[in-house]
Formats: C-alpha cells, structure tokens, sequence
C-alpha cells in the first residue's frame, strides 16, 4: 500500500466505531435497551479494542 493509504487507513480506524449503526432488514434499531454487545470477524480488534463496550 502507498503511504497515503496507510495514513488514511489510519485516521478512519479512529472514528469508524462510533460510525456503526445495526438495523434490522426493515431499518430498524434491534436493541430495546443499553446492553453488552460481541462483535466477530477479522477487523473487530482493530475497528473497537480489545475490550467489549456496552451499547447505549
């Protein structure tokens, strides 16, 4: 990857987290109330932390 790519890989990891939004097929919001949500996949370690955050 160039440099720019990186530099701007880099830069998105930090605010692409607060930019996720979970909708059912319908469009609505699945959770009823703040809980404790797992994430999986490859790009979860890098895109939250290693720790689990509750959703509010």
């Amino acid at each position: 990857m160039a440099d720019y790519e990186l530099r701007h890989i880099e830069a998105l990891r930090k605010d692409l987290a607060g930019c996720t939004v979970l909708l059912k097929k319908d469009g609505s919001f699945p959770l009823e109330k703040p809980c404790t949500l797992a994430a999986y996949g490859s790009g979860v370690r890098r895109t939250i932390g290693a720790a689990p955050a509750p959703v509010r």
